[in-house]
């Protein structure tokens, strides 16, 4: 029997943020982890006449030739991360992969997880979540350093300045010349369809493609919070200053590379910072990806080559501004057992609700409210805002950036000059 080797589309599949599509994004981080995997391919010589493109629904219902699929996959039991395990046809290699630690991992998944290691781990949070269970892991950060670097920046004097997502608490701290030639660019494209499509997930290929093309080409220096601009951009070659209000667990390897600065640190940032060789990942990588695609049990020691250069480094306070932000809810509300509600079921709900249980054991948990999305989060029904009625909790932690406005106003509804005291805004770019 032949093999085929996977491009896996990790947007496709039906998402019901994604029901009102006059108010939906997505991530064009996804789209370059697409573009890289593909360049990996190149790089270890698949053929690609062996290479076919598949969707969450493709895999869960794929027979025929031995299917090989490198990708990101987030390890835990939401319904929309639910993927794994694969059917016995698919041969899973799972690079740069995701733990959330506020979310179940049935029996079941760790038994899968335990046949198809080791893992590769994105961040150092899925590596330590994933060792304790028993499962061999490795941090690997993102395989989007594997895009090549650039055999030259622009021409003296015609390079830009990339402000990608920055915090509006940021700019009043870049220089003025770096603002002379600035070009504002956001990674959170419009999506046009009620659902996502191939043809949609093309399109944001494409335009990924052709923003990479940009900063290789045009920048002098990215200014940026995003992952998926720092790490492409810093393995093109090209300078990075990345800055974000809070940071997470998704940064805990990126460190190795370039400082972090949060909100405390504007006043002290490098505006010309050096630029870190990636070269000695990039051929670890795509060693590790070839070896496990032809069966070699040697894989393994390229991916404790990744661990051991990632583990090596100084770390930053992940959630130290979080926790900040977070423990000043006892204050407001008069005490530690207070009742209150999250605002928002996406990733920053996550964070908010593991240091709210850290900080305040005592304190419950009334709602989640989340515009487009549906289901269970942390034992909650996710409900939209208006069928929130009733003042019976004390704290508001609106986790949303896009639905800040609605929580806000939702709140003066509720509680009038009060709401600002009952309001915390934990989201990666703040105003406040």
């Amino acid at each position: 029997m032949s093999a085929k080797y996977a491009r896996y589309r990790m947007q496709v599949y039906n998402k019901s943020s994604l029901a009102d599509a006059a108010c939906s994004f997505m991530n064009i981080g996804e789209s370059i982890q697409y573009l890289a995997l593909d360049g990996i391919y190149r790089t270890i010589g698949v053929n690609p006449a062996d290479i076919i493109d598949v969707t969450a629904d493709d895999v869960a219902h794929y027979t025929g030739d031995r299917l090989y699929l490198p990708g990101k996959f987030i390890l835990n039991d939401r319904p929309v991360n639910r993927v794994l395990p694969f059917p016995e046809d698919v041969v899973p290699v799972l690079i740069s992969s995701v733990m959330l630690r506020n979310e179940e991992i049935p029996q079941e998944l760790v038994e899968y997880l335990k046949r198809v290691e080791p893992i590769g781990c994105r961040d150092e949070q899925a590596r330590t979540m994933l060792r304790e269970l028993g499962i061999e892991a490795y941090l690997m950060g993102c395989f989007t350093m594997c895009l090549p670097r650039r055999a030259s920046g622009p021409k003296p004097g015609e390079g830009k300045t990339f402000l990608v997502d920055i915090s509006d608490n940021l700019y009043p701290y870049i220089p003025p010349e770096l603002k002379k030639n600035a070009v504002r660019i956001s990674h959170a494209v419009p999506v046009y369809t009620t659902r996502m499509t191939v043809e949609e997930d093309d399109r944001l290929n494409r335009e990924a493609e052709t923003l990479l093309r940009r900063y290789r080409d045009e920048a002098d220096l990215v200014i940026t919070s995003r992952l998926h601009a720092a790490a492409p951009c810093i393995a093109m070659g090209i300078p990075v200053v990345l800055a974000s209000d809070n940071i997470d667990f998704r940064y805990a390897w990126l460190d190795k590379y370039v400082p972090i600065y949060t909100l405390d640190d504007y006043g002290r940032i490098d505006w010309s910072p050096r630029v870190p060789s990636s070269e000695e990942v990039k051929r670890w990588i795509p060693a590790y990806i070839k070896k496990r695609l032809s069966g070699d049990p040697a894989a393994v020691e390229e991916l404790k080559k990744l661990d051991a250069f990632y583990m090596d480094r100084d770390r930053v306070d992940y959630y130290g501004y979080f926790r900040t932000r977070i423990g000043r809810a006892g204050e407001m509300a008069g005490r530690r057992d207070f009742r209150y509600i999250i605002w928002g079921a996406g990733l920053h709900s996550g964070y908010a609700y593991d240091i709210i249980r850290e900080l305040y054991p005592e304190a419950e948990l009334v709602s989640v409210i989340d515009k487009y999305e549906r289901g269970v989060r942390f034992g909650k029904e996710i409900i939209p805002g208006e069928k929130l009625t009733e003042k019976n909790f004390d704290v508001a932690f609106i986790t949303t950036k896009p639905g800040t406005p609605d929580a806000v106003e939702k709140m003066a509804q509720l509680f009038g000059p009060e709401a600002e005291r009952r309001c915390i805004i934990v989201t990666s770019q703040q105003k406040s």
